[in-house]
């Protein structure tokens, strides 16, 4: 089952990720602190080094602690799905 959510996290960082660059490419900037970028490049690294990181750190601790990995992968996913959401909705409200 882990894997099956990893993937989904991957997946949804992937959805986060392409609706901030076609925001960047309609005037939209990154207001995360952590990652706020106007260039896509050093977004993308950013994105790409988060993901793989949070794969990494959950597939190693679901070896010991399989029930907090699934929790923590499942509110990555639910965060990353919300932000995503919220991307798409101020795109629309800008056209």
């Amino acid at each position: 089952m882990i894997k099956a959510l990893l993937l989904t996290l991957v997946l949804t960082h992937g959805a986060d990720t392409a609706t901030s660059l076609y925001g960047f490419s309609h005037g939209a900037v990154e207001v995360n602190p952590l990652i706020a970028s106007t260039h896509p490049a050093p977004f993308l690294v950013q994105e790409a080094t988060l993901t793989t990181v949070q794969v990494w750190a959950f597939a190693r601790l679901h070896q010991h602690h399989p029930r907090l990995a699934t929790g923590l992968t499942l509110a990555c996913i639910g965060v990353e799905t919300a932000v995503t959401t919220h991307n798409v909705r101020v795109l629309r409200a800008s056209r």
